[in-house]
C-alpha cells in the first residue's frame, strides 16, 4: 500500500468536504469519503480546484463506472482504487504540462485527457482512440460535464492527417 493511499484512507472521514449527492449514481455511501481523498491529493500535489472542479472529477468517476459494465473501460472496479490510480495519477501530471494543446493518443476512456479538459478549461483537449465505444463514451461525459475544450475523435493515429491542427 502506498503511503498516499494509507494517508488518504486514514484521512477519509474527516467530514470536512460535502458534495451533493445528486447526479451520482455508482460512488453512493462512499462519495463523501472519495471527495476527501481527492481534496487531500488537490492540496498535496498544490493544484488550485474548485469544488465545482472537485465534483466534476467525481461525476466522471461515477459515470465511469456505471458504463463500465457494458463498455469495458477499466479494470478497475472499486471506487476508492479508481479514484486513485486512474483520477489523482493524471492529475499529478498537471503542473508537469507545458502550455498550449493537449493531444492524448490511445486516451482509452478519456485518461488523462478528460480531467485535464475538466482541471483547465482554458486548453483544448483532444482524446484520440480506435475503440469506437470508448470515444462514445467520452463524447457522452463531455457532453454532460459541459467540457466545450474536449474533442473525442474515432481514429488510429497512423490516419491522421500530418498537420492536423488542435
Amino acid at each position: 500500500m502506498s503511503d498516499f493511499t494509507k494517508t488518504s484512507s486514514s484521512s477519509a472521514n474527516t467530514g470536512n468536504i460535502r458534495i451533493d449527492p445528486t447526479g451520482f449514481v455508482k460512488l453512493g455511501a462512499q462519495l463523501p469519503a472519495l471527495a476527501n481523498t481527492l481534496a487531500q491529493a488537490v492540496n498535496e500535489l498544490k493544484l488550485s480546484l474548485s469544488e465545482t472542479q472537485q465534483r466534476t472529477l467525481l461525476l466522471y468517476l461515477d459515470q465511469l463506472l456505471l458504463w463500465n459494465k457494458a463498455y469495458n473501460l477499466t479494470a478497475i472496479t472499486d471506487p476508492e482504487e479508481a479514484l486513485i490510480k486512474h483520477i489523482i495519477d493524471c492529475l499529478a501530471i498537471i503542473t508537469h504540462l507545458p502550455s498550449g494543446s493537449l493531444l492524448d493518443i490511445g486516451t482509452g476512456a478519456g485518461m488523462p485527457a478528460v480531467i485535464i479538459a475538466i482541471c483547465q478549461p482554458e486548453r483544448q483537449c483532444t482524446a484520440l482512440d480506435s475503440n469506437q465505444k470508448k470515444i462514445r463514451f467520452i463524447k457522452q461525459i463531455s457532453s454532460e460535464l459541459g467540457l466545450n475544450n474536449m474533442q473525442p475523435i474515432a481514429s488510429r493515429i497512423e490516419r491522421m492527417k500530418p498537420a492536423m491542427t488542435l
